[in-house]
């Protein structure tokens, strides 16, 4: 798989894969109702077939239209993590019990764990401190996420 950014790389560097990448991104965006990202991909892609220079300002856009569809991606994210994952008080202490003795033992904090923690801590504690964990559990910096799980207890 690619990310965004490696098919950015692509175009920019003018790589030979990266007519394909975008005429197989072009497909599935369409595919999946991310028009804009598929019209920007067309443009791409015809400029290809046409044997012209990808413009900075059709590379511009392009990147755009794919941070849109990221925060849309996102934003469905997190309404579907709110709509089941809605914690009463004593789920969120049971969750981060379940964490923060995961992350003693050694354990894989899976990523629906993140995502809850993420949703339902952030009424509790400030939004920084919230992300900040996060990160750390995402980036496996256990040691550290553990000593913040712990300091919120003091």
């Amino acid at each position: 798989l690619f990310r965004s950014q490696d098919i950015v790389e692509q175009i920019e560097s003018k790589k030979e894969g990266a007519p394909s990448l975008i005429h197989a991104l072009k497909g599935v965006s369409g595919n999946l109702g991310a028009n804009e990202v598929a019209l920007e991909c067309q443009k791409i892609d015809s400029a290809y077939k046409e044997h012209k220079e990808i413009s900075s300002e059709m590379l511009k856009d392009f990147k755009e239209a794919l941070s849109r569809l990221k925060q849309e991606l996102e934003k469905q994210k997190e309404k579907s993590y709110k709509d089941e994952q809605k914690g009463t008080k004593e789920d969120i202490e049971s969750l981060l019990a379940r964490v923060q003795t995961s992350l003693e033992g050694g354990s894989l904090i899976e990523e629906k764990e993140i995502e809850s923690l993420r949703y339902n801590l952030k009424e509790r504690f400030a939004q920084e401190e919230v992300e900040k964990l996060v990160g750390l559990l995402e980036d496996f910096e256990y040691e550290v996420a553990l000593e913040i799980i712990k300091n919120w207890y003091k």
